[in-house]
């Protein structure tokens, strides 16, 4: 029986100039963001495999970008720089079909609200009106230097970014009360950003987007080994009270916020020799992975409870030797079925977990230099795909299970 050809991508995103650092979903559209090293964003429709916007947002490279929910259908865009700052911009909704790109809204209460922010709690003072024009479609590669529209600001908070560790985001939808005013402004929702602390490159700071208000300074570990974990390189928030981390060192720790206000390590393991490059959340909530410079893969419990196959306490982390060193990218998908890791030797490899040791389902290889990023989403018709971006400064689009 003769063998499937190989498989190939569905699509490939031609036009940033540098490397491909970052990509996300914007939540609510059928559009792929993109995060380069020059400090390029760029929102491509799926749908007509275009640019809806391209700006400028750091003048550094990007880091991560991520999509936030907005009100009234807009959508946020959260995008973090080498620059030491990570900013909150407003994407209007995507334009009737057959637009070529987005406009910037008018003024709107939500605009006003968020000029009140202070100096001191983080608003850079950048005031930054809607422009006649539409955003720009020119992408980087045709002109680096072109003047191009950025959307709206809502806020500006200032960070630390030497680890070259991606914020970690959590929204926060505060109560509202139906006794307060119809005119009078209801809490707004909040992301809770976590991001290596200013103070100390080891801890962690939390702070909530678009306040800026700083809840918790340079939140470190404790080690049952007494060891110090180095720098933090991969945060993940699971709740107000729950913070993930891997670290230099190797390390991977779960900490806690006790009723006193301190943090408590509840969980730590070093599993990995190398520096923990990216960490993921399950969807169950029940585990979490991390993959590092070095060639494994591992499963976290994040609570320990019995094994549903042995009734017995499950504790430990499982391990799993893939081969392949500099596991650079991952990412799970949204119903937990299968993730991706992306590499250093330019393979993105499609995994499902079943028990300790993850099955691997398909090597896909396009790219010829190392993968960034890789993100999942879902089209029209039912269809899932990953994106994948490279050192190419190109992304390919792949159709999945």
């Amino acid at each position: 029986m003769p063998s499937l050809p190989p498989p190939t991508p569905s699509y490939i995103f031609r036009g940033h100039a540098s490397q491909i650092n970052t990509l996300a979903v914007l939540p609510a559209s059928e559009d792929l963001i993109s995060g380069d090293a020059d400090g390029f964003v760029v929102i491509w429709s799926l749908s007509t495999r275009r640019p809806r916007a391209v700006w400028r947002a750091h003048k550094e490279g990007l880091l991560k970008v991520e999509g936030w929910p907005g009100e009234e259908g807009k959508g946020r865009v959260v995008t973090h720089g080498r620059d030491n700052t990570i900013h909150v911009w407003e994407v209007p909704p995507a334009p009737a079909r057959g637009s070529a790109s987005l406009f910037l809204p008018a003024t709107s209460r939500s605009m006003e609200s968020s000029m009140r922010i202070s100096e001191d709690e983080g608003w850079d003072g950048e005031v930054k009106g809607p422009p006649a024009q539409p955003l720009s479609t020119v992408l980087p590669v045709d002109g680096l230097d072109l003047p191009r529209p950025q959307p709206w600001k809502l806020c500006t908070l200032h960070i630390n970014a030497l680890n070259f560790c991606q914020f970690a985001a959590l929204p926060i939808h505060p109560p509202t009360s139906s006794t307060l005013d119809e005119d009078k402004d209801q809490p707004q929702p909040q992301l809770m950003i976590a991001t290596p602390a200013v103070q100390d490159s080891d801890g962690i700071d939390i702070n909530t987007l678009p306040t800026c208000t700083r809840l918790h300074t340079n939140v470190t570990p404790t080690l049952s080994s007494n060891e110090k974990p180095g720098m933090v390189m991969a945060v993940a928030l699971l709740a107000p009270t729950t913070l993930l981390a891997g670290y230099e060192s190797g390390y991977t720790v779960v900490m806690k916020l006790t009723a006193n206000g301190t943090w408590e390590t509840v969980y730590d393991s070093k599993v990995h020799s190398q520096p923990v490059l990216s960490l993921g959340v399950h969807p169950s909530r029940e585990w979490f992975v991390t993959t590092a410079a070095d060639a494994m893969i591992a499963f976290h419990p994040l609570f320990p409870s019995s094994s549903p196959s042995t009734g017995s306490p499950t504790s430990e982390p499982a391990v799993y030797n893939t081969t392949h060193s500099g596991l650079q990218a991952l990412d799970i998908r949204d119903d937990g079925e299968i993730f991706a890791t992306g590499g250093w030797d330019g393979k993105i490899r499609i995994w499902r977990r079943k028990g300790k040791e993850p099955k691997q389902l398909a090597v896909l290889k396009w790219h010829k230099e190392s993968i960034y990023a890789v993100a999942f989403g879902r089209g029209g018709q039912g269809k899932n795909w990953v994106g994948v971006g490279s050192k190419d400064g190109k992304i390919s689009l792949w159709e999945v299970y």
